[in-house]
Parts: C-alpha cells; sequence; structure tokens
C-alpha cells in the first residue's frame, strides 16, 4: 500500500484521500451480472471487480488494506450514485462471502490503528458508508462476530471524529467536510446532518 493516496471528491464536492489501485479478475463476469438484471451499472461492476481481485490477494497486511479499501470505496459509490443492488444480489452473494476475511482484517486494523492525523474524516466516513451497504445487503454473508467487534470499535473511533473541535487538524479544510452527502442515508448517524452542524459552537 503506498504512503499517500489520491484526493478525490464525491459527487457533492466532498474531499477524501484512497487508494483505487487496478482491478483486473482473471475471470470475466460480465454475462453472469447482465443474467441478473439487464445493463449492469458501472458501479455494481466495479464493485464486483474489487471483489474478485480481494478473493485473490494475498494474506500479507498491505494487500488485505488495499483489497478492503478499494472494495468500500467501490460500495460507498454504488450508495451515493443510488444504484439498486437488490436485482445483484444473488451474483454478487458469493463475492462478498468470500471477502469476508479480507474485511474482517481490514475492519480490524482500522480500528486498532486508527489514523485521524493523516486522512480525513471524510475518508473515515466514506469507508463507513460503503462498509454499511454491504452489511445491509448481505447480513448473512457478512454474519461474524469477529467483524462485528470489529465495527463497534471502529464506530466508537468514529464517535470521536465526528465531535473533533477546530483543533483537528483537517479543519483548515472545513468542518463541513463531515456534513452527510447527498445519497447517504440518515442512519449512518457517523456523519453530521446539516441542524448538527449548525448547533456547533465554533
Amino acid at each position: 500500500m503506498t504512503s499517500s493516496s489520491p484526493r478525490g471528491k464525491t459527487n457533492d464536492g466532498h474531499v477524501f484521500y484512497y487508494l483505487l489501485e487496478p482491478c483486473t479478475p482473471d475471470n470475466d463476469f460480465s454475462g453472469e451480472l447482465q443474467a441478473s438484471g439487464g445493463e449492469v451499472p458501472d458501479q455494481l461492476r466495479r464493485l464486483k471487480e474489487c471483489l474478485e481481485h480481494a478473493a485473490q490477494t494475498s494474506s500479507d497486511i498491505s494487500s488485505i488494506m488495499s483489497a478492503g479499501e478499494n472494495i468500500l470505496y467501490a460500495a460507498y459509490q454504488v450508495l451515493v450514485d443510488g444504484v439498486q443492488v437488490e436485482n445483484y444480489k444473488e451474483v454478487l452473494k458469493p463475492s462478498v462471502e468470500s471477502c469476508r476475511g479480507v474485511l474482517r482484517g481490514y475492519v480490524f486494523t482500522r480500528g486498532f490503528i486508527f489514523d485521524d492525523e493523516t486522512c480525513s474524516p471524510c475518508y473515515h466516513f466514506t469507508q463507513r458508508s460503503g462498509l454499511q451497504l454491504l452489511l445491509d445487503n448481505f447480513k448473512q454473508e457478512l454474519d461474524d462476530t469477529d467483524l462485528s467487534k470489529s465495527i463497534q470499535i471502529l464506530d466508537d473511533h468514529l464517535d470521536g471524529l465526528k465531535d473533533y473541535g477546530p483543533y483537528y487538524p483537517f479543519n483548515s479544510r472545513d468542518e463541513r467536510d463531515k456534513i452527510r452527502p447527498r445519497g447517504v442515508p440518515n442512519t449512518h448517524t457517523w456523519w453530521l446532518d446539516e441542524s448538527e452542524f449548525a448547533m456547533r459552537p465554533w
């Protein structure tokens, strides 16, 4: 995993940092997805690519972190672009299940070594929302006690990150970076909503 990730923005201008290495799985699954629900949205194709790539990744921590990051960013794009997963669940389920170990390792490491100095709040919140999309759509495939415990640890960090004041090193980027983007459900409470932001004293 490289030491720094390229800067990007969400559709409504939120700034985040992420690593997206090319996903080049051996299997061509276009026909498989096509048969499930007509024309395949690019966002779902990308998610499937990242899942397939992660299933083939090595077990070293750098590979796990890169693969997990890719999966959750791809899932986040599915979420914010309003792409419906329902028609493709049966095709995606085996790929999600095969990546449970990668996601377990990724979330555990993110929670255990929480980086709130070199990564922006939006980066962390974006990753968590991508994870939630997978949890909401693939409960059985991601039913894992260790993963659930790691998510709780990560969420505790995110609660603190959400409440940081002006001393936070990324404050110069604007506290609005923490506001929930369009397309993200209000159940994703690690983001600030507009009313919470308006009540802040700084």
